[in-house]
């Protein structure tokens, strides 16, 4: 299973998807802080996100990382989410691979050009072209963009299982003196 994260300092959207031949979105969510001052927040994400890693299990998760050009601040809030996050996932299981996707890999994912920023609106478009049923269910932009990482991370994931068998092959190789 790949599970997905958005991190925000307000809402944290997240994907849970069957990694199968064709992703299948399990469930969909977001956990939204109601903390009044950050250090809240960020304890209230640590307990929802501790809660949500222990009843699922999955085998890989995503992170979204973000670029915030000018704005130290929002930048250093969302790298200590996003390593509560990570922290979390390797305290509750060793095993489970980590990946943190860009929003360039996202918008490569689903098919959009990665030349310019997609505005969300084309994200939601990409996202229910794949999965109709999101025409009915109306996710919220924090939940899209938690299961666009979710398929990125598919992406990475198959990227990396790949380049773990060539490096086998190259040592396999040399262990025979070719």
């Amino acid at each position: 299973m790949i599970l997905g994260f958005d991190p925000s300092t307000k809402i944290i959207g997240y994907a849970l998807c069957e990694d199968s031949p064709s992703l299948q979105i399990l469930e969909i969510g977001k956990v939204e802080l109601k903390g009044k001052t950050l250090p809240e927040r960020y304890q209230e994400a640590a307990n929802h996100i501790k809660t949500l890693l222990e009843s699922i299990r999955p085998d890989y998760v995503g992170v979204e990382t973000s670029f915030f050009g000018r704005n130290a601040g929002v930048a250093i809030k969302l790298g200590v989410m996003r390593g509560i996050i990570s922290g979390l996932v390797y305290t509750l299981n060793d095993k489970v691979k980590l990946f943190e996707v860009t929003p360039a890999e996202e918008r490569m994912a689903l098919g959009i050009d990665t030349k310019k920023h997609a505005d969300k609106s084309e994200i939601r478009r990409a996202l229910e072209w794949q999965f109709p049923e999101l025409k009915e269910t109306k996710p919220t932009e924090d939940e899209l963009d938690a299961l666009a990482v979710a398929i990125a991370t598919k992406g990475k994931m198959l990227s990396s299982k790949l380049q773990e068998a060539k490096d086998v092959s190259r040592y396999k190789l040399k262990a025979l003196g070719r």
